[in-house]
């Protein structure tokens, strides 16, 4: 009797030293397999948030050539307010802004799709700025409305002197908008569970977020916060695991959108939970660990069990 328990663990031994080669490859294998799940989540998490970024890119495109075009025609002249308030009056049903307005080089606004009541002066205002000092396209950041109070972006383009484009500015045309139109557009997305995408300034300011815009609209994300670090030294787009701005684990997404890339930097990021985006990957490292273990567990139950027969 002694002899065939002896026998039993020999044997137990001897098939799982020699299992144990083939395990160790099977093991090998799911690690892989997994790791490529990952990395097939990583990629999903980059085109979603290319997929999203090109939609807001392209409005922003588009209200580039708007403004440049404008500012080329003669009816668009500072100098000229009365032709000017006419001229943008009659578009002002057909375009989607809230309000297109013209200044004079100093900053006055003078003439606009609504005529101005008294003189409004934009020189301390970031994208009037910018607009005189790149004399070009560009956008400012965020703030709120003074006259409804909600959030807007302000997109601006210099108006420049034909005959020297190059020395002479006449005035800038800008035209505002209010942020709700991303927040419409983010939610039309189709978004993995528990999911949220956020819109962020060259500051770390948050424009826009989907869901809980209203807790998180006008906050700054500290500059030390890895989220913040990892935009804005990352040229172009990218992914990283990390804390989003709740704390909690995620897969985070990031790009820049390229209109406005070289002048007023503007981010979107899809943060998704940690196990929401690796749901797949975790699932295959289960389910193969779980059939390793059965393997294992039979291999040892034959071992042990047909040494009776010997």
């Amino acid at each position: 009797m002694q002899f065939i328990f002896r026998l039993h663990w020999r044997l137990l031994a001897l098939t799982l030293l020699i299992a144990l080669p083939a395990f160790m490859l099977i093991y090998l294998a799911n690690l892989e397999q997994r790791q490529y799940a990952a990395q097939e989540a990583q990629n999903d998490a980059l085109t979603l948030v290319r997929s999203i970024a090109t939609g807001q890119d392209q409005f922003i495109a588009e209200t580039r050539v708007l403004l440049t075009m404008l500012a080329q025609v003669s009816q668009v002249n500072p100098q000229q307010p009365n032709i000017c308030n006419a001229f943008l009056g009659k578009l002002d049903q057909a375009l989607p802004y809230n309000y297109v307005g013209v200044t004079t080089a100093s900053g006055d606004v003078v003439c606009g799709t609504t005529p101005p009541e008294s003189i409004t002066n934009l020189s301390n205002r970031a994208y009037f700025q910018r607009a005189v000092a790149t004399r070009d396209f560009t956008a400012g950041d965020f703030q709120l409305s003074q006259l409804t109070g909600r959030p807007i972006l302000v997109f601006s383009a210099p108006i420049l002197d034909q005959n020297d484009p190059t020395a002479n500015l006449k005035g800038v045309i800008f035209a505002s908008i209010e942020l709700a139109w991303m927040k419409e557009e983010i939610a039309s997305a189709s978004l993995p569970a528990g999911s949220t995408v956020t819109l962020l300034d060259q500051f770390g300011t948050v424009m826009v977020r989907h869901p809980d815009t209203q807790a998180w609209l006008g906050r700054t994300i500290p500059p030390e916060s890895p989220l913040v670090q990892t935009i804005l030294t990352t040229q172009g787009e990218g992914t990283f695991e990390g804390a989003g701005l709740d704390g909690q684990p995620h897969l985070i997404a990031f790009m820049q959108l390229p209109t406005l890339a070289e002048t007023a930097p503007v981010y979107i990021t899809v943060e998704i939970p940690r196990a929401v985006a690796y749901a797949h990957a975790n699932e295959i490292w289960r389910r193969n660990l779980l059939w390793l273990t059965l393997g294992t567990l039979v291999m040892a139950a034959l071992a042990w069990f047909g040494s009776e027969f010997l």
